[in-house]
């Protein structure tokens, strides 16, 4: 790319994430002070200033919600407390003219170690750095691996990159949290009004755009940090934090968890033990790094085959530092007591909550067996009352409730993943491998949980090589069970639509649903096309409401959809969905309807 293009394509960059959002306010106010000419002028006097308020209140209350972030979590650190960190920090910064003075935060759950620039003021704001430093890169890097991080994050947002380089990665970090944010807020099921609908369809978009620029700024900053310390020095540092986070999960964490499991209680000095475990390469090591290769691990660092490629190292599983990092920079300091008692709390606090959990449970157990006597296992609430019984009924008592699930439902994957633990718990290992290999039959959304029990219990008899392939199993499971919720997340009429695959005999309880509702003109049931878990369909159920021109707000479909979604008695191996439409609409998507051939009803 020469010159002008890189400067074209950073001016483009900057007005899309900078002057466009600024762009859509002004036409914002612009079309609504078009409207207001129109108003009498008698009204005009109290339309105008009315109007242009609201206009002007709206647009920078949008920019207010996503122009403050909260900094990253950690506990904020001075130089006396940690002489040795900030002599490798302060000498990134003076070697790249990297961020002045920016806050240093100790995380000690955080897997790497970054530099981060919280937007303060918005679009057009500025960058609050921090040093958002991990313990555990310091527990698995050594002393020369961790200064190459931290020369990567230095060189990433150094002055040495212009002017406008730094600003794009500021907008870049500033879309990528309101994204995060907005996103996190959906989630939650709270209220969300239209403009944080914009923002978070703005903001993805942005991101995208963005994407190329940031691939060849991380590139960039490899070759810088190779020259600087070695490419093979960073390519071992890329390959340790890839696979970090499992393996601490693996080799450190399902450890502790045993232990407690089994009575021994935790180990006298936790960081030591740590250390001790982390310096065992497992077997396992180079599948984790496949997996982390192929996009597997979340943690890892992005674009990771890319980067080794552009440095030349070939992606191996090193072997650990006989000296790490951490005992050259916070060993011996109080910072190290105060780590252990953070994850002493942490580990105390989630006994308690699954202390408090249990008791819940217990409760709602109690709860259920009164309000399900009689109706078990046809009852809704039956395969949660199941999973409740595996820890509160007596096991004579859950072997039957278990036998009357599985007779009942013999398609549903809950009942061979009970019946596997319940083996486990036997000690019947062949019995309990027969009952996951039906699990993973029926039902692949099951299959991480599956793999993970497994592992937990060769873990637990000291196959530490099985109990990996089995996580490694899990691992790829998990990604594949995203990708299918994800498709499965809902249908409407804009998806590509196919035939439903089932016998009119298997529709009878919907056609009875929707003869019964005299609002019903119209049915028609559709398949969503799915690349993954095909055995498992995606309905859509199409209505044509009669009466519809009444209701020009769509508040009446969308109570008669709410209401058809709660009451239609889909398949169970299918997922459904229902969409409630007027004459516009059914006009609009007519041929695709009939193309589908999905009518199943009309009055």
């Amino acid at each position: 790319m020469s010159w002008i293009e890189d400067r074209f394509r950073s001016a483009l960059l900057f007005t899309l994430g900078a002057l466009a959002p600024l762009a859509g306010m002004a036409l914002l106010l612009g079309v609504g002070s078009a409207l207001l000419v129109r108003v009498p002028g008698w009204l005009r006097l109290i339309a105008w200033p009315v109007g242009v308020s609201f206009l002007v209140l709206g647009s920078t209350a949008l920019a207010a919600c996503v122009a403050t972030f909260r900094r990253p979590p950690g506990r904020g650190i001075t130089e006396e407390e940690a002489p040795g960190l900030f002599a490798v920090l302060a000498q990134a910064r003076q070697a790249w003219q990297g961020p002045r003075q920016p806050r240093v935060l100790l995380a000690p759950d955080a897997y790497t170690a970054e530099l981060t620039g919280v937007p303060a003021g918005g679009i057009f704001g500025w960058c609050r750095y921090h040093w958002h430093v991990g313990v555990f890169p310091m527990l698995a890097l050594s002393l020369r691996e961790f200064q190459a991080l931290v020369a990567w994050e230095t060189i990433f947002w150094s002055d040495l990159n212009g002017w406008l380089n730094l600003q794009i990665k500021r907008l870049a970090s500033f879309w990528y949290r309101v994204l995060r944010r907005e996103t996190d807020r959906a989630q939650a099921g709270g209220w969300q009004p239209w403009a944080f609908v914009v923002v978070r369809w703005f903001s993805r978009r942005a991101l995208l755009a963005f994407q190329p620029f940031l691939a060849q700024s991380f590139v960039q900053a490899d070759r810088t940090v190779a020259d600087a310390h070695g490419a093979a020095t960073w390519g071992r540092a890329l390959c340790r934090l890839a696979i970090l986070q499992p393996l601490v999960k693996r080799r450190v964490f399902d450890r502790w968890d045993l232990r407690l499991e089994t009575g021994e209680g935790l180990p006298e000095d936790l960081h030591l033990d740590a250390l001790e475990r982390l310096r065992r390469l497992p077997e396992g090591a180079g599948r984790l790094l496949e997996l982390a290769l192929d996009g597997y691990q979340r943690e890892s660092p992005p674009l990771l085959r890319l980067r080794l490629q552009v440095l030349g190292v070939e992606p191996q599983a090193p072997l650990p530092p006989a000296s790490p990092a951490f005992l050259e920079l916070l060993a011996g300091t109080a910072l190290a007591q105060e780590v252990e008692a953070a994850w002493r709390a942490r580990i105390a606090e989630a006994l308690a909550l699954q202390e408090q959990e249990r008791a819940a449970a217990a409760d709602r157990f109690a709860a259920r067996t009164a309000h399900l006597r009689g109706t078990f296992p046809d009852h809704p609430d039956a395969p949660a009352y199941l999973c409740e019984a595996f820890d509160h009924a007596p096991w004579h008592e859950f072997d039957h409730l278990l036998g009357m699930y599985r007779a009942s439902r013999p398609l549903d994957g809950l009942g061979p993943f009970l019946a596997a633990r319940r083996a486990l718990q036997r000690g019947r290992d062949h019995h309990a491998a027969v009952e996951a290999e039906e699990v993973l039959r029926l039902d692949p959304l099951l299959a991480p949980a599956c793999h993970e029990l497994l592992a937990h219990q060769l873990r637990k008899r000291g196959d530490e090589d099985g109990a990996d392939r089995e996580a490694d199993r899990g691992l790829r499971a998990a990604l594949l069970v995203e990708r299918i919720r994800r498709e499965r997340e809902g249908a409407s009429l804009g998806d590509p639509l196919e035939p439903h695959p089932f016998a009119p005999p298997e529709l009878r309880e919907i056609l009875r649903v929707c003869q019964a509702d005299p609002r019903v003109g119209e049915a028609h049931l559709v398949c969503k096309a799915v690349y993954y878990a095909t055995e498992r369909p995606v309905l859509l159920l199409v209505v044509r409401m009669r009466g519809a021109w009444l209701d020009p707000l769509g508040r009446r479909r969308r109570a008669f959809q709410c209401h058809l979604q709660a009451v239609c008695p889909f398949p169970p191996e299918a997922t459904g969905f229902v969409q409630v439409v007027g004459w516009a609409d059914f006009l609009r998507f007519e041929g695709k309807l009939r193309k589908a051939e999905g009518l199943i009803f009309r009055r």
